[in-house]
């Protein structure tokens, strides 16, 4: 049976021999770095992969209050977009002008084109597999 002195220097010896503190989460120490790297790596992608989604779903409900909004006004394409009018077509009352990176998103005018996603959001998110679509 170990002392409380000896279940220190258990841990003790476990820490300087694997780099890993028992009891708590591993520190990457030096025989579990290339499994931290794939698992920090892992998370990053994940992380990404949420963002991405977040992304693209936000501005498909940009748009589509856009488009309510042009349709209850009678706008037609190259008419500039009221975004505080656009705003009252979503579920929340209100449109986030930037995206989940804090980019913010290109609005145009009615048409085609009327909402987008910026360069600076797809550059960041470029190692994710995504189809910006239309955005």
């Amino acid at each position: 049976m170990l002392t409380e002195e000896g279940v220190s220097d258990a841990k003790t010896i476990a820490l300087r021999t694997t780099g890993v503190h028992p009891g708590r989460d591993h520190d990457c120490g030096r025989h579990h770095r290339v499994a931290c790297r794939t698992r920090d790596s892992q998370f990053h992608q994940s992380s990404q992969g949420i963002s991405r989604k977040r992304v693209v779903n936000d501005a498909r409900q940009i748009d589509a209050a856009i488009n309510a909004w042009a349709l209850e006004v009678n706008a037609s394409d190259g008419t500039a977009v009221d975004l505080a009018q656009a705003a009252q077509y979503t579920k929340s009352g209100a449109i986030n002008p930037n995206d989940a990176l804090g980019n913010p998103y290109l609005i145009g005018l009615v048409g085609g084109t009327q909402t987008a996603v910026s360069a600076a959001t797809k550059l960041a998110l470029a190692g994710v597999a995504i189809d910006w679509g239309a955005y």
